[in-house]
Formats: C-alpha cells, structure tokens, sequence
C-alpha cells in the first residue's frame, strides 16, 4: 500500500471523528489548552502575491469560506455514525502530491450540542477522537473563535503503514462547530514535505461570513480543560 493511500485513509478515519467525535476512545495525551490562538501578523507584499495564487473556497450555504493552494475536488460520503443515524460528509481535497494533502469538510452532527459544557466536550472529543483513531501522538492544541463560533486547533504527528512500508506523517487541523454543524480544515503531509508557512496560511484563511455566534453557540461558560500530559512528556515529539 503506498503513501498516497495511507494519507487518504487517514483523511476518512479524520473525518468520522468529525461526523460523531464522542465516539472516540482511548487515553490520548493532551496538552492543557490556552485561552485563545496566537494573533496573526500582517502579510507582507511577497506573502500577499503567493496568497493571490490560492483558490477561494466558499461552499453555498455554509458561510465559510477559506483559501487552499489551488482548485480543490469536491465529492461527499454518506456515512452512520452511530445506529440508525446517517449524515453527509462534505469533501474538499487538494493534493499538492501523494504525500502533501489539504482538505476542508463538513458535516452536521447526529446530536446539536446546546450547553456550553457540550459544545467544549463536542471540540475535545473531535481533537481526542482524531489522534485516537490515527494512532497519533499530539503535540499541541488551543481555543480558538472564528467570528464568534468556538473552535479547536491542533498538532499532531503519527506513523501509518505495516511492516517495511511505514510512513511518519504531520497533521495541522482546525475544528470549528456552528450550531449542528462541524467543519473541519487539516492539512496532512509526510514529516519531510510539512510545510509550516502553507499550514499556517491555509488555516488563517478560514472566515465565518454569517452573522455572529448566539450564546447557544458559546463555550465561555464552560469550565476550562482540565486534560494535561505529564511534564516529562509536555515537549516530547516522538
């Protein structure tokens, strides 16, 4: 099985945890989150010039919209989560090679949080439900907002293959929840070809052009992560 394949698995087994994150298992090693992402810093004119060679994705209907290196291929899944339970995964995917992919989907989920308590448990398990389902080991994660609607964003690496094929792959992703619905954007490379800056620029580019959030869409109220890996641990990138 070769590389292109396993980063494609990779994406689908992402995009479960998307459809039902509280299905996910397992003890994953998360660092403590922090209130809010990093700020962003204003591009400068060469930056500006490389971002206008980027295709605008905005799906109808959805109010997002993002930038990805060029025209992404659209296709969608049908899938059951959990019993008797059915939603679409929207897919837009864009391989810059068989080992250097961006993908932005979306789907609704088969239960609309509506606490605070939920919509924080909601975005935990998709990070938790995410490494799990990969094998994966994380190496960070962060509170973000985008116009108002709550989020998570998150590193982490794992090896995918068997026996003398295996492969070390790097995952930057965001998650963003809108009232039922989950959207998700992440960018998957083998360790060698991970592109910082083009993570970073595809993630930045991600806009919410609908109104702002309700209070039914907020998790300030909830208590704050409380899962930690061990100090020993905390800088560890395996």
């Amino acid at each position: 099985m070769n590389q292109k394949i396993y980063i494609s698995i990779l994406v689908f087994a992402f995009t479960l945890f998307v459809a039902h994150p509280s299905s996910a298992s397992g003890q994953d090693k998360i660092q403590k989150v922090t209130p809010d992402a990093p700020p962003k810093t204003n591009p400068t004119s060469d930056e500006k010039k490389q971002d206008d060679a980027w295709a605008t994705v905005a799906p109808e209907g959805t109010g997002i919209s993002l930038r990805m290196p060029k025209e992404p291929k659209v296709s969608k899944r049908n899938i059951s989560p959990v019993a008797d339970k059915t939603t679409t995964v929207h897919l837009h995917i864009c391989n810059l090679s068989p080992s250097n992919s961006f993908v932005f989907a979306y789907n609704k989920l088969t239960d609309e949080p509506s606490t605070p308590q939920q919509i924080k448990e909601t975005l935990d398990g998709a990070v938790k439900g995410a490494v799990a389902r990969t094998l994966g080991d994380i190496i960070a994660m962060s509170n973000i907002k985008i116009n108002g609607m709550p989020g998570r964003e998150f590193t982490f690496k794992c090896i995918q293959g068997e026996k003398e094929t295996v492969f070390k792959l790097k995952v930057m992703a965001r998650a963003i929840l809108v009232a039922d619905t989950m959207y998700q954007l992440t960018y998957v490379a083998a360790e060698d070809e991970f592109s910082d800056e083009d993570a970073r620029k595809f993630l930045d580019s991600v806009a919410y052009t609908a109104p702002p959030a309700t209070d039914s869409n907020d998790e300030s109220e909830s208590k704050p992560t409380d899962i930690e890996t061990p100090a020993a641990e905390k800088d560890k990138i395996p």
